[in-house]
């Protein structure tokens, strides 16, 4: 690194490189984990986990029905268990992919 530095005239610069550049370089093998975020349960879609019972289920169907009277209710089938009814309103904990 030093001799292509030097090479092209960057010798006192490669000490800020190697803090700024190479600090937000990675790896291709390193996995990031999944980002959880917190989601209303209307904006939940197929593919994605949620925790639920303690752990987390795959989301294999979203469904809903409509005004209950109470607001609209969306219907999540899960890859385990019964499906779950929640509000749509409701706060969900979901990330994208991952194991469980």
């Amino acid at each position: 690194m030093r001799a292509l530095a030097a090479s092209v005239g960057l010798r006192g610069a490669l000490g800020r490189y190697r803090e700024d550049g190479v600090r937000g370089l990675k790896a291709p093998d390193i996995v990031v984990e999944p980002a959880v975020r917190e989601v209303a349960a209307v904006l939940v879609r197929p593919g994605p986990r949620v925790s639920v019972w303690g752990a987390w289920r795959v989301v294999v169907s979203v469904g809903g029905q409509g005004d209950t009277g109470d607001g609209s209710v969306v219907v999540l089938g899960l890859d385990e268990g019964p499906s779950m009814r929640v509000h749509a309103a409701e706060p969900l904990v979901v990330r994208q992919g991952g194991d469980g």
